[in-house]
């Protein structure tokens, strides 16, 4: 019986910890960017170059109404990134993003674009009256704003509009879009919620958390009582090694970039030491301080061992008592500098070290790829799957012990539920665009690659995906990203059981195999020995003249090829990087379309 894998052609707002979504999301946040793909070989590699090319090859761009902002450029370990924004008019058009991903070991350039024509411009005029100065006068405890006339895409058209960006006294930021009348018409949280003297210090923390640890579950007397400390909670302390910056006879939690502070109230003074040790039991205040630098600070270390040094080289302040004391925590991208906060609601966060890592992910996303974490057709779900699989990870660095439970010690009790990376939730039919729950998904499918590919290179693979998002991109969207980081790194090693794993959870088109029964009967075999770089076999009942049609996933024709009066055909190219791909195979009456993998 010949069988064959076929497929028949049929900015950021959000608390990243606990779960909360909106009953009717804003439009702009449900439309997805589109995918396009441009051969390596023609596709220049400075700025001006780029955008001149997209704007001929990207019809919304074409326009000479027109016009590409580089926002940024990335280099990677696996290639080089450019951001670009459009404006119309010389006017910034809200959300636009085009990024893109020029990839080590790939012969073709992704380009993900969310972009708008200038032709759905209303008629309607930019208010002669600014209505941002009063709206923002009305603000209490302001600490920065400004505002920007921009292009908005509302009700089917793009209409003039007043972006706002509010800074509060504790690193709060906000951001409001008004029409021209001065009515809000959208509103975001901006916050991602869930060369000095130094020397090596000794910190008591929680490693990861005390159920972890301690191999038990949440309850008497593993639980938080108020935050007090028992003798089984003090039993879980372990004593760990870090270097903190040293001056003036004091050790500060504190090195060349991250820094304990008070950024949100309750108001704490940071902690400081005389003595080259950071001892505190779970029921003072400094031991959150204590808990939170030591496991970013051990993250980060991870990051920079396996060559990702720009990705945590960044300043960043953290308030471990924060939120007011509410059960939050939280990322800011906006703030200067960029922040971490952790609430003291429930279980205090910063005890927990699956939540310090988690919010850590926010950050570590944030500088492959500034200001992308917005639509909720899946980027922002990546994101929270991103952090949690960090969790998870770390996690099970240390034990074994119910490491799929994200949230051990700060969830899973009276508190709230917390979350999982063992679920069996399938894409899309459980797509719920809610980020929280999609994001498990993502950090469950992550977590079994844990399984099949050593830690430390999955991690590379996927540090190097978050260098390819852009915003309103789609959970396929990063699937792919992550097979492309593969190639970038490791010239498609892992491309089979990446592929395998996202086909099963449903991110990218299944490889369910299928008997083919077509008449005239087309059949196809020797699809193992294609994917190894082989030819492929094509038989036909009879004599038949056909057209051999390549593309990769995004539609682009990749080679067109024309066999002539025969039942017998091979098919080879050596033209393609690792991936996935379709073959269109046409004669006078029938077609078929089948998926190939290339490893």
């Amino acid at each position: 019986m010949i069988r064959v894998l076929v497929l028949i052609l049929l900015c950021n707002i959000a608390f990243a910890q606990k779960t909360e979504s909106r009953s009717t999301p804003y439009a702009i946040d449900e439309i997805k960017t589109q995918s396009y793909s441009f051969p390596a070989y023609e596709f220049p590699n400075n700025e001006k170059q780029i955008a001149q090319y997209l704007s001929q090859k990207i019809t919304n761009l074409s326009s000479p109404l027109s016009s590409l902002n580089l926002l940024y450029t990335k280099e990677s370990m696996g290639g080089k990134h450019f951001c670009f924004n459009q404006s119309i008019n010389g006017i910034n058009v809200y959300r636009t993003q085009i990024k893109v991903n020029i990839l080590n070991n790939k012969k073709a350039v992704q380009v993900f674009a969310l972009t708008f024509s200038p032709e759905i411009i209303s008629s309607e005029n930019f208010s002669d009256a600014d209505p941002s100065a009063k709206f923002i006068q009305s603000y209490q405890d302001v600490s920065k704003s400004n505002s920007t006339k921009i292009y908005y895409f509302h009700q089917s058209k793009l209409i003039p509009a007043y972006h706002i960006y509010i800074e509060k006294k504790g690193c709060l930021s906000f951001e409001y879009i008004l029409n021209s009348n001065g009515t809000i018409i959208y509103n975001n949280d901006l916050l991602s919620y869930s060369g000095k003297k130094d020397s090596a210090v000794v910190f008591t923390v929680f490693n990861p958390d005390p159920i972890t640890s301690a191999q038990t579950t949440y309850g008497t007397p593993y639980a938080d009582n108020s935050n007090a400390d028992n003798v089984s909670l003090h039993n879980e302390l372990k004593q760990k090694n870090l270097t903190v910056k040293f001056e003036n006879d004091t050790f500060y939690l504190e090195n060349d970039y991250y820094t304990i502070a008070d950024v949100d109230s309750p108001n704490n003074t940071p902690t400081t030491s005389k003595t080259n040790s950071f001892n505190f039991n779970r029921s003072e205040g400094s031991f959150e301080d204590a808990n939170s630098f030591y496991h970013i600070n051990i993250y980060r270390n991870h990051l920079k061992a396996l060559g990702f040094n720009n990705l945590v080289d960044h300043p960043l302040w953290i308030d471990a008592h924060a939120h007011a004391g509410s059960d939050n925590s939280s990322f800011n991208e906006y703030s200067s500098p960029v922040t971490l906060l952790y609430g003291d609601g429930g279980v205090d966060d910063a005890e927990d070290a699956d939540v310090v890592v988690h919010e850590f992910g926010h950050f570590i996303s944030a500088q492959a790829s500034p200001f992308s974490n917005s639509g909720s057709g899946g980027r922002s779900a990546i994101d929270e799957g991103f952090g949690d699989y960090l969790a998870a990870s770390y996690s099970r660095s240390i034990s074994e012990y119910q490491w799929s439970d994200i949230f051990n010690w700060d969830g899973h009790n009276e508190f709230w539920t917390g979350r999982t990376a063992a679920t069996t939730n399938h894409y899309p039919e459980n797509f719920k665009s809610n980020k929280w729950s999609d994001g498990q998904m993502w950090s469950s499918t992550l977590m079994q690659l844990q399984d099949d590919i050593a830690p430390y290179t999955l991690d590379s693979i996927v540090f190097q995906a978050l260098y390819g998002q852009a915003q309103n991109t789609s959970m396929p969207d990063a699937a792919y990203l992550l097979l492309d980081a593969d190639t970038a790194l490791f010239n498609g090693k892992h491309t089979a059981v990446i592929s395998w794993r996202l086909a099963t959870r449903g991110f990218i088109p299944s490889n369910d195999t299928q008997e083919i029964t077509t008449e005239p009967s087309i059949e196809v075999f020797n699809s193992y020995a294609f994917s190894k770089g082989g030819a492929l076999n094509i038989s036909f009942q009879k004599p038949e003249d056909a057209t051999l049609e390549l593309y990769d996933v995004s539609g682009r024709l990749i080679e067109k090829t024309s066999i002539s009066n025969t039942n017998q055909a091979t098919y080879s190219t050596n033209n393609i990087d690792s991936g996935v791909y379709l073959l269109k195979i046409s004669t006078s009456v029938k077609s078929l379309t089948i998926k190939l993998l290339r490893y």
